[in-house]
């Protein structure tokens, strides 16, 4: 892919087969992984996350950027430590047999052919990505990634000038499964009632179904700087719908 397609301006990046789009606004950046290539033998658990930087502040991190070696971080590989949603007690599946194999041999076996039909295989998507009127726009697919017959969808509308970002998360499972959201900060969090709050930023929540609120406070990232993790529960259903309205100080 071509770092800019079709119709995306200057101020997105976007690498649509291989799931990865940024968009650059006035105040900073908003960054959306959905990797789909079932051969980057990418084990981590990262699928259907956003990073989200404002002014000089990053208010959303992906700990993972500089290094996952770090032991002090080494949990940051997992789902449950990335700004994404997901089936609660359903495992990720990251990689491909083919891309295992590749892994273990540290280069792509020569002796297997990877074929277009192959690439085809999606692991997660982007289904679109937009610049609007007043923001940008985008949706990702990651319920497949939890097994056949899982409807995972992330959609997100970004309004820079009213400093906010509004994320719906939307899952249809066969049985009943409890949601789990993550979003990560380096400021401490502050919950009442479905609003969690830092120094920085807030996060409103709206849920039919009922959300428990736990927040981690032993975490470290690659420079041993304190990582605050909210996790959001939401009690099992067999389909969900979570709204998660970001909005930000100006000026932060």
């Amino acid at each position: 892919d071509s770092l800019v397609e079709g119709n995306t301006s200057t101020k997105e990046i976007l690498f649509h087969e291989e799931g990865l789009a940024a968009y650059q606004f006035e105040e900073g950046k908003l960054v959306v992984s959905a990797e789909r290539n079932p051969f980057t033998a990418h084990f981590h658990e990262d699928r259907g996350q956003i990073v989200l930087e404002v002014g000089k502040q990053i208010l959303l991190p992906d700990l993972g950027t500089t290094s996952y070696a770090n032991p002090v971080c080494i949990l940051m590989e997992k789902k449950e430590y990335h700004n994404l949603a997901c089936p609660m007690d359903l495992t990720m599946q990251v990689a491909s047999k083919v891309g295992i194999m590749a892994a273990r041999n540290a280069a792509y076996n020569l002796d297997q052919t990877l074929t277009k039909e192959d690439m085809r295989i999606p692991e997660a998507k982007i289904l679109y990505t937009e610049e609007t009127q007043d923001g940008y726009q985008f949706s990702v697919e990651t319920g497949m990634l939890y097994g056949p017959n899982i409807k995972g969808f992330r959609t997100g509308t970004l309004k820079p000038k009213e400093a906010i970002l509004r994320l719906q998360d939307e899952w249809c499972f066969e049985e009943q499964h409890p949601l789990l959201i993550t979003y990560l900060s380096y400021d401490p969090w502050v919950i009442k009632e479905n609003i969690a709050t830092t120094k920085l930023f807030n996060i409103n929540f709206v849920s039919k179904e009922k959300m428990m609120f736990e927040v981690e406070e032993n975490m470290v990232d690659w420079n041993e700087k304190p990582v605050f993790v909210l996790h959001v529960v939401v009690e099992s259903a067999k389909c969900h719908e979570v709204i998660s309205t970001i909005q930000w100080n100006a000026g932060c």
